[in-house]
């Protein structure tokens, strides 16, 4: 057997390895079963065959652990991993060549993977019917980076994805097969569909006729990927692909959210300049698709697309309904600026049968003549529905709308040079912590607001605290939400110069 060559310095759980060949510099893994725990003194472990987490076992993982993949191999748990890292000592998943996947298949116990870096792998992280949490980590390089599968389970496990960095992925970011208990909060996710095929950076599918696929997508930053922000696609046509879409900037994909005989709701998004210059096939902030698709939308801004929403094949929408006692879907949308590449204004172009509801939205104009001009309906071409637009919603009702589901948070003075004051104009629950991350996704600070206030000083030092250097930072206000779940308040970007 070769000498094991040590490589770099992330991080990983220390482990017991049955069977394993160590080295002063390295640990090598011929394959098996393994368990116990890795730890940083016996990194890297070099990964030479398939290996198991039997049933019943842990393999835990130390922060500063590497593991190396020499081949197409795979690392799957029957029982538990623990690969929690540090902000300063992270666990890193990486192979000499492209490598298979972690595969988690315990239906009972969670695997937690915190700080890691995983680079690749056909698909990073694959579980199925088996709950994990994911948190602070960065994926990249894969063909898939997270693979949820849970067709044939009524009552699917927890699936956590919050906080991380995924990117250059040749298809999906985030791909869940049905399953409504996934939640995927405060990431990052960008760069994916590179090989150019019509796929979702998150992508939802069910593909059973009793199955359902109803995650919670909330709080993320869904940018500049080849085709779809989010897609949810019901290949049985039954509808049963309801995503919580809330609180996300979609912005500079090919189109922003595509419902493929889905539904669900969309509430409090920035859904921004979604097209590809010189392609006129592109451009939808929302497109709405199948007789089934029948999504809720209120508090959204579309802006910059080449159309706000494109509604075909017999799809439906509530874009805002005032006639119904239910109070959570009075429109309260901004759509407004998206033109095409012929430069005409299109707010909603409907090719459906269905009449659309969209009421109390803020459009244009506010002159009933104008906004017409900017939707396609049934008065230009008899064979589709008609969109309801009456009444709309005033400029100053408006701002109150949105507020109602979403905050804003501000920053004074802009550029930041020393100090600068965070202020969150109106919430929807009580802010509970500012956190500040750097543009590498790394978090730099957290500051703790005084109670009942809603204004947070930064000093424009690190925890550790140092100065922080030129660059752009990410700050969102996390807070109270709905059933006591803490939530992204709000969020905005500031440019620190020195």
């Amino acid at each position: 057997m070769d000498t094991p060559v040590r490589l770099g310095t992330l991080v990983f759980l220390g482990s017991l390895v049955l069977g394993i060949i160590s080295t002063a510099d390295a640990t090598d893994v011929p394959g098996g079963n393994v368990s116990g725990t890795w730890t940083a003194a016996g990194s890297p472990y070099n990964i030479l065959g398939d290996v198991t987490v039997p049933a019943g076992e842990s393999l835990t993982i130390e922060p500063g652990v590497e593991v190396v993949f020499a081949g197409f191999y795979r690392l799957s748990a029957l029982g538990v991993i623990l690969a929690e890292g540090t902000e300063a000592d992270s666990i890193s998943f990486a192979g000499i060549t492209q490598w298979d996947r972690i595969r988690l298949e315990n239906e009972t116990e969670v695997s937690e993977f915190a700080f890691c870096v995983l680079t690749g792998a056909e698909r990073g992280l694959n579980t199925v019917d088996s709950p994990v949490d994911l948190r602070n980590s960065r994926l990249g390089e894969h063909i898939t980076a997270v693979d949820i599968f849970g067709v044939g389970n009524p009552t699917p496990p927890a699936v956590t994805i919050t906080e991380c960095h995924i990117h250059d992925c040749q298809q999906h970011g985030v791909f869940i097969v049905e399953n409504s208990s996934a939640l995927i909060e405060d990431c990052e996710i960008t760069r994916c569909a590179l090989d150019e095929s019509p796929r979702g950076a998150i992508q939802l599918s069910n593909q059973s006729g009793g199955g359902s696929n109803d995650p919670v997508i909330t709080g993320n930053w869904i940018h500049h990927n080849t085709w779809q922000g989010i897609t949810g696609f019901d290949v049985t046509g039954a509808g049963r692909v309801r995503p919580f879409i809330t609180g996300n900037v979609i912005e500079y994909n090919l189109t922003g959210i595509y419902l493929l005989y889905s539904s669900g709701e969309l509430r409090g998004n920035q859904i921004n300049h979604n097209f590809v210059s010189g392609n006129p096939n592109s451009g939808a902030g929302v497109m709405i698709a199948g007789g089934a698709a029948n999504p809720i939308v209120a508090g959204n801004t579309l802006t910059g697309n080449f159309t706000g929403f494109y509604i075909v094949e017999g799809a439906s929408a509530n874009l805002g309904d005032l006639g119904n006692a239910d109070p959570t879907d009075d429109g309260g949308n901004h759509i407004y600026g998206n033109v095409d590449m012929g430069g005409n204004t299109w707010s909603v172009y409907s090719n459906s049968l269905a009449d659309i509801v969209a009421e109390n939205n803020r459009w244009d104009s506010e002159d009933y003549g104008e906004i017409a001009v900017t939707i396609f309906d049934g008065n230009d071409n008899p064979a589709y529905g008609l969109v309801d637009f009456d009444p709309i919603l005033d400029s100053a009702d408006a701002e109150v709308a949105q507020e109602r589901t979403r905050g804003r948070l501000q920053a004074s003075p802009v550029p930041i040079t020393s100090r600068v004051l965070f202020t969150l104009d109106r919430g929807v629950g009580a802010p509970r912590a500012l956190l500040i991350h750097d543009a590498a996704g790394r978090l730099v600070r957290k500051l703790t607001p005084r109670r009942e206030s809603v204004a947070v000083e930064w000093d424009g030092r690190s925890d550790a605290g140092s100065i922080v250097p030129t660059g752009t930072y990410f700050c969102r206000m996390e807070g109270d939400g709905p059933q006591g779940r803490v939530v992204t308040l709000a969020r905005t970007r500031v440019l620190v110069v020195r």
